[in-house]
Formats: C-alpha cells, structure tokens, sequence
C-alpha cells in the first residue's frame, strides 16, 4: 500500500512532524509544542492492528477537535504498516508468515522515524523532526 500523499499540506503552516505513538509521551510532547508556538503541527501515526489506531484517533480529537485546547492547530497522518501478504510476493522474494511475528517494537520506531521524515521532507525545507518518544524509540536497545 502507497504511503498517503501529503496532499497541499505544504501550504498549510505546518512548522514541524512529530512522531504521534497514541502513548502520552508522544500527547507531552505535542501539547508541550502546540503550547510554545503558534503554527501547526503534523503529527504523525502508524499501526499494524487496531489498537494504537484508536489510541492515536482519541488522542487527536482532543487536541485538535471543536472545543479543544488547541482546535486545528494540528494535522494527523495516520498509516497502517504490515506484512506484504505472501500473494504479492514477487519471484525469488521472502515474505514472513503471519504468524512468525518480529518479538520486538525496533521495527516500529523505524517505520516512525522514516514516516517522520518523509512526511517532513515532502513539506518542505527546514521541518524539523520531533522525537516525543520514551520507550523503545528513545532507548535504542543495541541489537
């Protein structure tokens, strides 16, 4: 499935990404920015179930809803990241079974972190990245 599109964001005053986990380090973290500036921020979400999605959804609608604290000041990107189904798989190419499950979140802070910056890079020069992450993300346990 392609990334969504950005559409006409880019014109849309957003000033900075930041990761969006449905977690409340990530909510600090883009309360703590809506705060400190005026501009918009993207927040930017990503799930393999439905669990986080929901999470996530929550979490926007009381940012950003009618009535919220800090009403459109933000934007949400949310994409779904899973498995290739094995019926897409090209010649020669491996593809994981469902039920052989990567046993830790590293592939998560991953895909965050390359949706951050594609979506960063998409809306222009200078958006900064933000990293409002304390579990995985912000460790970094070595391999």
């Amino acid at each position: 499935m392609p990334i969504p599109s950005l559409g006409d964001r880019g014109s849309s005053n957003i000033q900075a990404v930041s990761l969006f986990s449905g977690g409340l380090d990530s909510l600090a973290g883009a309360i703590d920015i809506l705060a400190g500036s005026t501009g918009k921020l993207l927040l930017v979400g990503h799930h393999d179930g439905t669990g986080p999605a929901g999470d996530q959804r929550r979490l926007y609608d009381s940012l950003n809803g009618p009535g919220a604290s800090y009403e459109a000041r933000s934007e949400r990107l949310d994409v779904r990241v899973r498995p290739l189904p094995s019926k897409f798989a090209q010649p020669g190419q491996i593809i994981m079974s469902p039920y052989d499950r990567e046993p830790t979140l590293r592939s998560r802070s991953l895909v965050f972190l390359a949706l951050s910056t594609y979506a960063a890079q998409a809306l222009g020069d200078n958006i900064t990245v933000l990293v409002p992450e304390n579990g995985f993300i912000a460790i970094n346990i070595p391999l």
